[in-house]
């Protein structure tokens, strides 16, 4: 489950390198996603028509890989490896806070 809004993981120079996903939603909003110091899984958001973003939230995990992301039927996807060197899969339905994580087979 995201935490709420905290402190970027990092540096923003340091941050910029980090990006790993930007992902266009559906309804025009921007995405980011990263894997922060923390090595866990970090995401930004900018709203359809919106002048700045809403912050980093931790959305948790511990990877030990970049994280890759699509969207598929109004859903977030987001994969990386975790720290049990498994790949798992996360999906959030836009406009929701909660995640859903499974490995994949």
């Amino acid at each position: 489950m995201p935490d709420t809004c905290q402190t970027p993981p990092l540096f923003a120079e340091q941050l910029a390198a980090m990006i790993s996903m930007v992902l266009a939603g559906p309804n025009g909003e921007i995405d980011l996603f990263a894997r922060g110091t923390d090595n866990a899984l970090w995401m930004n958001v900018r709203a359809f028509g919106a002048t700045a973003w809403q912050g980093w939230h931790r959305v948790g995990g511990y990877l030990i890989s970049a994280p890759t992301a699509g969207m598929f039927q109004g859903a977030r996807i987001v994969q990386a490896l975790g720290g049990d060197g498994a790949l798992w899969q996360g999906r959030n339905r836009v406009g929701t806070s909660t995640w859903v994580w499974t490995q994949v087979p």
